[in-house]
C-alpha cells in the first residue's frame, strides 16, 4: 500500500540502512577514532579544489567544518537511505526481504565501511553516492530527464570523483535489466544515448566548474 508514493518496499529499504548502520557503525560514530587524515581534519572547511573536488566543501558544510562523529555519520545513514530507496524504484524491486537486503548491503558494503574511517567527510562523501543515484533515477525515468541530471551528476563528481564510475556502473546495469526483461531494442538503444550524453555532458559540467 502506498502513501504519498511511498512503498513498503521504499520504507523497508530506507529503515533497514538505518538499523544496519547502527549495528556496523554504531561505536564508530559515537567514538573519535583518528586517522592520519583526521589528525589535521579535526576542523577543516574541506577546500579541496586542488583534488579536482570543488563542492566538497559546500557538501561538509550542511553539517559543520567540525570533525562530528555522531552528526556526520548519521547524516550519512540518511543520504545512502534515502540513496535505497532509489535503487529500489530503478530496480523495480517488488520484494520487501530483497528491499531490506538492499538498504543493508549499501550501507556495509566493503567501500562505504573504509570510507567512514574518514567520519570528518562522510557526511559529503555519502552525498556524493546520493547524487550519483539521482541522477540515474532521473536519467530513467523521465523523457528528458537526463539533461536535468547532467549537473546533478557533475556535482558528485566534483565531491569526489570515485563515484563517477559507480554512476556509469548503474547505466550499464540497468540496460542489462531491460535487454533481458524487457528487449524491445529501440526504446533501449534510445536510454542508452541518454545515459551516454549525461555521462559525457557531466565531466564537462566537471571540468568547468
Amino acid at each position: 500500500m502506498k502513501l504519498l508514493g511511498i512503498t513498503r518496499q521504499d520504507k523497508a529499504a530506507f529503515i533497514s540502512v538505518f538499523i544496519t548502520g547502527f549495528i556496523a557503525y554504531g561505536f564508530m560514530i559515537t567514538h573519535n577514532f583518528l586517522t592520519y587524515d583526521s589528525t589535521w581534519n579535526l576542523y577543516s572547511d574541506q577546500n579541496m579544489i586542488s583534488s579536482g573536488r570543488q563542492f566538497l566543501m559546500y557538501a561538509c558544510r550542511i553539517s559543520s567544518d567540525y570533525d562530528l562523529p555522531w552528526f556526520n555519520g548519521l547524516l550519512a545513514f540518511f543520504y545512502l537511505a534515502v540513496t535505497s530507496v532509489l535503487l529500489v524504484r530503478l530496480f523495480e524491486i517488488k520484494r520487501t526481504i530483497t528491499a531490506v537486503l538492499m538498504g543493508g548491503f549499501l550501507i556495509s558494503f566493503p567501500s562505504v565501511s573504509s570510507t567512514f574511517a574518514y567520519s570528518y567527510t562522510i557526511d559529503g562523501y555519502m552525498l556524493a553516492v546520493f547524487l550519483a543515484t539521482l541522477a540515474v533515477f532521473l536519467a530513467q525515468r523521465y523523457r528528458f530527464g537526463f539533461l536535468t541530471a547532467i549537473p546533478v551528476l557533475g556535482i558528485s563528481l566534483g565531491i569526489y570523483q570515485a563515484y563517477f564510475p559507480y554512476a556509469i556502473v548503474l547505466c550499464i546495469s540497468l540496460l542489462a535489466v531491460d535487454l533481458v526483461f524487457e528487449p524491445e531494442f529501440k526504446k533501449i538503444a534510445w536510454k542508452a544515448v541518454h545515459f551516454v550524453i549525461m555521462v559525457f555532458a557531466a565531466y564537462i559540467f566537471y571540468v568547468v566548474t
